[in-house]
């Protein structure tokens, strides 16, 4: 059975639904999150599945198992999750803390991407820079500016504008590659021919990119220390509000269905 509560209430373990309007920023933390109306505040949530279907107006902070952006974001976007899926445009930038992110053909990034994940999927656009420290690496879409990458696998076949800086195992150009700029890179195989995919500018090896085992499998530790940074910041942002406040907040006229 579905109950009205109050927009900014706390509905522990539940499924709440936000089906109406909210005007000022949103704190939620539940089981299972379904955005259906537009937030014209800040969004920030904790939950095992966060579904984003409706308009955020302002910047979104998520800390979920599963994450699923299918609706325009106005601002900035700060994820830490297991499983994240974005179909739609993000104002600002998109940064990630994730085991899976992909990036349908449909989304569009009009800031910088940055991610930490095990396996990072880019179908669509990124109009800023690009930067991914993964596990494997799957570019198809296409980068308008800078790109760095530090991965165990990487696999490209998209436009990239800016110069690029690529450190990984192994480095693999697929149909559709094109570079417009510099490219350093290092791969444990060694040189790779890019004379095809390079529209201007040169390609370059450069063993000064090599990394060991004490640099975390690709990851520096300062990378690692970031996202851990950026990680408790999420989590922290939701408790903290909640423990200061509960759920004595009442904003009249914004409803959550809470089932």
């Amino acid at each position: 059975m579905s109950a009205a509560v109050s927009a900014a209430d706390f509905k522990s373990g539940d499924k709440i639904i936000i089906s109406s309007e909210v005007e000022e920023n949103l704190y939620i933390a539940a089981q299972d999150i379904d955005i259906r109306a537009v937030i014209r505040g800040d969004l920030t949530v904790a939950a095992e599945i966060v579904s984003i279907n409706d308009t955020v107006m302002e910047d979104l902070i998520v800390a979920a198992s599963e994450v699923k952006i299918n609706a325009y974001i106005g601002d900035d976007v700060k994820i830490a999750s297991g499983e994240l899926s974005v179909t739609d445009r993000v104002h600002g930038d998109l940064i990630v803390f994730t085991g899976k992110a992909q990036l349908y053909a449909d989304a569009v990034i009009e800031g910088d991407l940055i991610v930490f994940g095990g396996e990072i999927t880019v179908e669509g656009k990124v109009e800023g820079n690009l930067k991914v420290y993964g596990g494997s690496v799957n570019l198809q879409g296409s980068i308008g500016g800078e790109v760095e990458i530090k991965a165990g696998e990487v696999n490209i076949g998209s436009e990239v504008r800016g110069p690029a800086t690529i450190t990984a195992e192994s480095i693999q150009l697929n149909e559709g590659a094109m570079f417009y700029s510099s490219v350093d890179y290092w791969q444990e195989a060694g040189e790779l021919d890019f004379g095809p995919y390079m529209q201007s500018g040169t390609a370059t090896f450069n063993n000064a990119l090599k990394v060991d085992g004490a640099d975390s499998k690709y990851l520096g530790l300062g990378a690692i220390a970031f996202w851990v940074l950026i990680t408790l910041s999420v989590f922290l942002t939701v408790f903290v509000f909640l423990l200061l406040f509960g759920s004595s907040f009442s904003k009249a006229g914004e409803l959550i269905t809470a089932d």
